[in-house]
């Protein structure tokens, strides 16, 4: 529901911009914007859950698992965590947001303590 609403609130720009005269600007700037709506339709985190266990944070999608490292741009505040991490694996890394009803309790309270320490 919020996706369409920003699909709308875009389209209402893309307008203003064209109505005010102008055209070119709009044209170069309709395929970024619908790129950009493309993407944030698609998470790619979708299903994704975050497990402590041995000792190791792990992300858990489907039935693929890895194995991953919090870097030192996340950040946990009460209500949100941003988490932003690297794979030691394959060098690689991602990030998302996770809310209260994200994961676990424990997991969140884990993760915020690690962080907090880091």
């Amino acid at each position: 529901m919020l996706w369409l609403l920003l699909c709308v609130a875009t389209l209402c720009a893309l307008w203003g911009i064209y109505a005010r005269g102008y055209p070119g600007s709009c044209l170069l700037l309709t395929p970024l914007a619908a790129g950009l709506l493309w993407r944030l339709r698609h998470d790619a985190m979708a299903g994704a859950q975050l497990c402590w266990r041995r000792g190791q944070w792990t992300l858990q999608q489907g039935a693929r698992q890895r194995v991953i490292v919090p870097t030192r741009r996340s950040t946990a505040m009460p209500w949100v965590i941003y988490l932003a991490f690297s794979e030691p694996a394959t060098g690689s890394g991602g990030q998302f947001w996770l809310y209260t009803d994200s994961a676990p309790a424990d997991q969140l309270r884990r993760l915020r303590v690690r962080l907090a320490l880091s």
